[in-house]
């Protein structure tokens, strides 16, 4: 008997425990959403707090529910508040800007459609493709371009139809950088993977900071072992990611 009451007391821990995490995302959006109702009319208030801190080191794995969610909300201060949450975890850019309020229920509409038709995991399967069509995009004069920093140099057109993708776009940073050692595409691998102080020092002194091609790829190893089980809920993406770390070890 004693056997068999451990055996249930184990069933019972294994069903409260995936039941509390299936509802610990809702609870904490819950919580942050009261919040930034109560708050949201002081600037960052949309990823300060505790209640945003909650959020925020789910990491990744959230993506899809917070896409959902601007989605299905009703409120267009929280659909605006959850552009900017989405933003700081998942580094995704909507198709409008942020800060015209006029233009919010465009940016759920084309929320909305992107959930329906998949956009971003496409985005993460069809790297390849994307990587074709930036190859062809014509660079800016070399002399143009060495006039410029590293952070200016990440601004440019050509390189935000990738960043704008968010989480999203790693794969593509992660195929490039194993062709070639771009600052370019490390510096955007750094900010869409949230390593925001190994972003900020690299943009600033990139002639000092992994400046070998090896440097890079190794970073791009070790992240992926601390970081993967922050992107289990995201499959296909998490799928693509490990089979390209996968072919650099």
């Amino acid at each position: 008997m004693k056997c068999k009451s451990i055996f249930y007391c184990m069933i019972l821990c294994f069903i409260y425990t995936h039941a509390y995490a299936a509802d610990s995302f809702e609870e904490k959006y819950e919580s942050w959403r009261e919040y930034v109702l109560m708050y949201g009319n002081y600037a960052g208030m949309e990823t300060s707090g505790r209640e945003a801190a909650a959020l925020i080191d789910m990491g990744s794995n959230v993506t899809n529910k917070l896409l959902l969610k601007i989605c299905t909300e009703e409120d267009t201060h929280m659909q605006w508040a959850l552009q900017i949450l989405l933003r700081r975890i998942s580094m995704i850019t909507m198709e409008y800007p942020l800060s015209t309020p006029e233009n919010l229920f465009l940016n759920k509409e084309t929320v909305c459609r992107q959930l329906q038709e998949d956009h971003f995991p496409k985005k993460a399967m069809n790297f390849r493709e994307d990587i074709d069509t930036f190859n062809k995009v014509e660079p800016m004069e070399a002399s143009a371009s060495s006039s410029l920093s590293l952070l200016n140099r990440i601004k440019t057109q050509k390189i935000r139809s990738i960043s704008n993708n968010g989480v999203y776009a790693l794969p593509f940073c992660i195929q490039k950088l194993s062709q070639e050692n771009s600052e370019e595409i490390f510096a955007v691998f750094l900010n869409m993977a949230r390593r925001i102080d190994d972003y900020d020092v690299f943009v600033r002194n990139s002639s000092a900071t992994y400046v070998n091609h090896d440097d890079k790829l190794q970073y791009i190893i070790q992240w992926w072992a601390e970081e993967k089980e922050k992107y289990t809920e995201l499959p296909v993406l998490y799928e693509q990611i490990n089979n390209l770390v996968n072919e650099l070890s």
